[in-house]
Formats: C-alpha cells, sequence, structure tokens
C-alpha cells in the first residue's frame, strides 16, 4: 500500500531488539482513511514484531455496510468557499481517502459504546473498556473523530496515544498558521493520561509554514509525522521509551469548525501577498555571504545577549561570495577552508586563505568538481587531516585526504554512498564517531539524521531512530559541536523565517546508537555579530578564537551573473524542477 511513501527501517543488528511481539488497536470513525493515516499504519507494521490486533469502532459501519467512499469532509461545511476549496485540493494530498478494509480485513473489530461529557468528549463504557483489556493491548493509536476524555486506568501497557497538528483552535488543523502568518508549525503525537486535562508528548515537531499553499504546508506536517509511532515502538523494543518520566501538559478541549467566509477571503488575500512577495524576492533579492574572526572561545557564545566585534575578510564582487568558515592551526598561521560559490557557474567550491604574520590574505582553490562543493568540514585524525565537504549533488558524503597540506587533496572513502548529506558534520564522543547531517531531498532544512562508526572511514552505520528530530528551528548542522564543562553542544541552524536566519546552541542530553536528545541553550543572532548583517548559519571554534559567517540580502540587479542565477531558479521551482535549491546549492 502507498509505496512512494514506504518507510524504510534503518538497518540494526537484531541483537539490539528484545523478543515481545507489540499488540496495538486502532481507534477510528471506519475504514476510509486519510492518506497520511494509511502511511503511518504502514511504517507501524514496518517494524519487527509489531501486529495489529484489533479495529475500535466510533460508529456501526461495519466491512459491509461502509462499502462507498465518505465525503472528505468531516465537519458540516458552513462556508461554501471552504467546501469549494476543499474539493479542489482534496485529490492527492495527505487527507484524500484511502480503503483500509484489505489491509485489516484479518483484524477483528469492535464498537465504541459510552456517554458524552459536557465538554463534548466521550467516556467509555465498562462493557468497552472490558472488551479492550481482553485483547491484551499494549497501546493503541488514536485516528477517530471523537476525543475521549482520559485513558481508562490499566486498558493498555503502554496508552492510547493521538496525534495533534498545529495551534488546538476551532480551525481545521494547520490553518491557523496560515491565517496568523506563523512562520512554524508545530505538532506531536501525545499520550493520554487518567486526567483528561494532561497529556504525555512523546513525540514533536517544528516545520516550516508555507505560507504560499495550506495544502502543501498541511500535507507536510501530516506525512512527515507518520513516522512517530513506529520510532516510539523502536524505542520500546530497545529499552528507552519514556512514558512515567516525561512531565505531562495541560490540554484544553477544543471542536473543529469549518473557517468562516470572511477568514477564507483573508486567507485567500493573505497567500497571495506571500506569493508575490516570494516571487519578487526570488527575482530580485540574493545572499552575499562573508566569513570574519571572532577573537572568543566558542563557549562565549552560550552567553544570551552577548555581542561579539567580529574581524571580517575583505568582501568580494556581487556575483561571489565565501560562507561555511572552518579553521585549522599551524605553525602560527590560521588556515581558513571555505566554499567559494560563483554566481556566474551557480556552483562552490573549496578554498582557502591564511591568516597569519606577514602572510597575505589570497584565497587559493583547492577542492572542485564538476558538481557543486561547500561546508568543508575540517577533522584531524591519526596524523593525517581530511575534509569531507557537502556533495550532496553527488547524492553522497566523501571524504578527502591531504597529500600535500593545504594545496593537495585526494579523495580518501565514501563514508555514506547513498545519502545527499547537507552540512555533513563529524565529532567524536563517548566510544563512537558521529555524523550528523540533513538529506537534500527529504527535509535539508528540518529532518535531522546521525551515523556512528568505530573508526572515521566506517563503515557507519544509521541511528536507530533517523530521523532523530524534525525541527525547522534547531535541526540543520551549522559548524563544529564542542564539549563544555563535560556537556557536547551542537550548533544548528534556525531557518523557520529564511535559509541562515540564525543559530541555535543545542546541549546534547542523550547520544547513543538508539537514543538521541537535545535541548537549546542559546541562540546566535545576526545583530550579535554586526548590525548590518542578516542572518549567520556557521560556527567554528578554535581554540581561543571562533570563526563565524554572515550574509547580507541585496539587490540582484548589482551583478548580471546573480540575475541570471535567480532567474533560473525562480523558473526551475515554477516548474517543480529545483534543480538550484537556496541553501542547498
Amino acid at each position: 500500500m502507498l509505496e512512494h511513501m514506504a518507510w524504510k527501517m534503518p538497518a540494526m543488528s537484531q541483537d539490539l531488539f528484545t523478543d515481545a511481539i507489540l499488540r496495538f488497536g486502532v481507534i477510528c470513525p471506519g475504514y476510509w482513511w486519510p492518506e497520511w493515516q494509511a502511511v503511518c499504519l504502514d511504517k507501524l507494521l514496518a517494524v519487527p514484531m509489531v501486529e495489529k490486533a484489533l479495529v475500535i469502532l466510533e460508529t456501526d459501519v461495519g466491512r459491509k455496510i461502509q462499502t462507498a467512499r465518505p465525503a472528505s469532509g468531516k465537519a458540516p461545511q458552513k462556508s461554501s468557499l471552504w467546501q469549494a476549496y476543499q474539493k479542489l485540493r482534496m485529490h492527492g494530498t495527505a487527507m484524500q481517502r484511502v480503503d483500509m478494509r484489505s489491509t485489516l480485513r484479518s483484524v477483528p473489530d469492535i464498537q465504541i459504546s459510552g456517554k458524552t461529557t459536557e465538554n463534548g468528549r466521550m467516556v467509555w463504557d465498562a462493557r468497552t473498556v472490558e472488551r479492550v483489556r481482553s485483547a491484551s493491548l499494549d497501546f493503541i493509536l488514536h485516528f477517530g473523530d471523537i476525543a475521549l476524555d482520559a485513558e481508562p486506568p490499566g486498558m493498555t501497557r503502554y496508552g492510547i496515544w493521538q496525534f495533534f497538528h498545529g495551534r488546538r483552535t476551532r480551525l481545521p488543523v494547520c490553518f491557523d498558521e496560515m491565517l496568523h502568518e506563523n512562520p512554524v508549525t508545530e505538532a506531536c503525537l501525545q499520550k493520554l493520561t487518567e486526567n483528561p486535562h494532561h497529556r504525555i508528548t512523546l513525540r514533536k515537531g517544528s516545520f516550516k509554514t508555507i505560507l504560499t499553499s495550506y495544502t502543501l504546508s498541511r500535507n507536510q506536517v501530516l506525512r512527515e509525522s507518520t513516522v512517530w509511532p513506529a520510532q516510539i515502538c523502536l524505542d520500546i523494543r530497545h529499552g528507552i521509551a519514556k512514558f512515567s518520566e516525561v512531565e505531562p501538559v495541560a490540554v484544553t478541549p477544543t471542536k473543529t469548525a469549518p473557517p468562516s467566509t470572511s477568514q477564507m477571503f483573508r486567507y485567500i488575500f493573505k497567500k497571495t501577498h506571500h506569493y508575490a512577495t516570494k516571487l519578487y524576492r526570488n527575482l530580485f533579492i540574493f545572499d552575499h555571504w562573508n566569513i570574519g574572526l571572532v577573537q572568543s572561545p566558542v563557549n562565549e557564545f552560550l552567553k544570551d545577549n552577548k555581542s561579539f566585534p567580529v574581524n571580517w575578510l575583505p568582501d568580494l564582487p556581487p556575483n561571489q561570495f565565501r560562507a561555511d568558515p572552518f579553521v585549522i592551526n599551524r605553525d602560527e598561521d590560521v588556515y581558513i577552508f571555505f566554499e567559494n560559490f560563483d554566481y556566474k557557474f551557480a556552483q562552490g567550491s573549496i578554498a582557502y586563505v591564511v591568516l597569519g604574520r606577514d602572510r597575505p590574505a589570497e584565497a587559493k582553490l583547492v577542492i572542485a568538481g564538476y558538481k557543486h562543493l561547500s561546508y568543508p568540514f575540517l577533522i584531524e585524525y591519526e596524523g593525517e587531516m581530511y575534509c569531507v565537504p557537502e556533495s550532496s549533488a553527488s547524492g553522497d558524503v566523501a571524504i578527502y585526504r591531504a597529500i600535500n597540506f593545504p594545496d593537495e587533496w585526494i579523495k580518501a572513502a565514501t563514508l555514506l554512498p547513498a545519502f545527499a548529506g547537507v552540512d555533513p558534520t563529524l565529532f567524536h564522543y563517548a566510544e563512537y564517531w558521529w555524523l550528523a547531517a540533513t538529506d537534500r531531498y527529504d527535509g535539508p532544512d528540518y529532518k535531522l539524521h546521525l551515523w556512528y562508526a568505530k573508526d572515521l572511514l566506517g563503515p557507519w552505520l544509521p541511528h536507530h531512530n533517523n530521523p532523530v528530530k524534525m525541527d525547522i528551528c534547531s535541526a540543520r548542522p551549522a559548524g563544529t559541536p564542542f564539549v563544555f564543562r563535560n556537556e557536547l553542544y551542537r550548533p544548528s541552524q534556525d531557518c523557520s523565517k529564511s535559509y541562515g536566519n540564525r543559530i541555535v546552541l543545542n546541549r546534547v542530553r542523550r547520544l547513543s546508537p538508539v537514543a538521541f536528545e537535545e535541548e537549546p541553550a542559546s541562540m546566535i543572532l545576526p545583530d550579535s555579530l554586526s548590525p548590518d548583517i542578516d542572518g549567520t548559519h556557521t560556527l567554528c571554534a578554535a581554540g581561543q578564537i571562533t570563526l563565524v559567517d554572515g550574509k547580507r540580502e541585496e539587490i540582484a540587479l548589482k551583478s548580471l551573473a546573480v540575475l541570471k542565477y535567480n532567474v533560473c531558479y525562480t523558473l526551475d521551482n515554477m516548474l517543480k524542477k529545483p534543480a538550484l535549491r537556496r541553501g542547498v546549492r
């Protein structure tokens, strides 16, 4: 079913798994499900030793009764404009209905019975609770329309799990963010508790609101969250699932209603405005990056609201820029490697400059190819100098070794042969080497993937819960991880408002082949580096100095090469063939 949305479970050694079979039930209104729910079930069943055991129906539909395809909307449609929009935009979306009768043919079903409280939530009667208990379920996935008042005690081992997408208002899923122009749409998977006003958050994510299209924005949030139940099952299988340790959060019950006609007109106006603004910026605005030195160790950036004087390198012409700086100190000289991008060729390559006594700061090209290269991550290992540039345009992650530092490099190995890694970042922590990156073709700005290895050159194994994080505000790598006061910190990009908006320093709480957890510790704003820059996205630690980069948004008419690049980029996106990508060139 739905092969185009299939999820491949990370290849893990089987000795990490327990022998227990996880049995789950599904609460649903019938056998025609929105596509995203069907995909979620597919991913859940892809986990070994997980089986579907019970269907809990909210209405008496039966397999024979419900043969006709239901209307796509769930609630009565009061706005004819909303109704027309739904009809036009429902085909091919995450809300398009899928017939689940063949998939669930062998699964027994029961019908919910109970009473409804004053706040519109249902309380199951004793007969329903007992029938569910007799199925010996480990957990229940709530895909139904009727909100439950609370979880009956002892009914399942791991509780009832329910998705929440977007802000909990009366408006449809993810629509409030569009109406109020919120750049971020949040989602979570929560576990019901015995208290009807509290939930336990099992997984959460933040996604960039696509303000030019409600359908695309909603599809993104719904489809990306479908992997969470499968990931929690993997956590259970590895014995690291946290249920009792998590503090419950308060929730307010709401009833969904369609937007009014006036709200639809507001949405259409704002959508048109954002589309026109995006078109203008794509055509006539470009990012001009430069790199600079800060005479402070990287741990100083953990202090909020602190400004740093930056010594910026001389500016390049408008058709070129320097970004993604990484540094190595040799013989009192500072070697800065960076991405050298030329808008004329729409391609980056790796260059370096030397800052030292009696040394001119002239850039020299050292690693180039027929495809784009950037983010030259430097690492010293067993007396050799290595560089891992981003080569996502080639569809892999490769590592280069210096045979005559700093001028001559050869490709030493391909670390990840079938992963178009964006901003690949390596570091050693505990007993493993770690590689963090996002995927050029799947959430480059918000889906973090991890790999681990005993040796720098591999073999590299994927983290069992990839992607380990979905967060437009703090997932994509942004420079060298570092340890301060025995705590590991990982720089990341906040791309919620724009690519390269600002840097977030995350404190890593748990890191192992089966677990990952981090939290924001501090934020580096562009104006803390300079009042005239509009963004920053790389931080590199080098002893008592730190390298940063910064961008200025400028008018594309300054350079014919930039204008040509912007026109090609805009046409590629309009034709749905994004050969050129902002931030992932």
